[in-house]
């Protein structure tokens, strides 16, 4: 499972993303090689049905995020059946 990340900065520099399971525990991080103003990284080799929290930044430091604001939720493996009533 997989996840992309997208945000502008003012000035071009190489973005990171740290994630983990917890906004406290960012102990994962994905590094963008290319230096511009719009980044976009896409996160690998995560968990089905899984809350993550993230924050972006630069290699030297955190522009946003590390707070339960910044989640994602990847997607089940298999599709679970759903009921609505309109």
């Amino acid at each position: 499972v997989c996840m992309t990340i997208r945000w502008r900065t003012d000035l071009p520099t190489s973005g990171r993303v740290r994630f983990g399971l917890s906004p406290t525990n960012l102990t994962a991080t994905t590094d963008e090689m290319t230096v511009g103003t719009e980044h976009e990284v896409t996160l690998t080799g995560l968990t089905p049905a899984t809350t993550y929290f993230y924050s972006i930044g630069t290699f030297e430091t955190t522009l946003a995020g590390g707070t339960t604001d910044f989640t994602f939720k990847t997607p089940p493996l298999t599709a679970t059946p759903t009921r609505i009533w309109v």
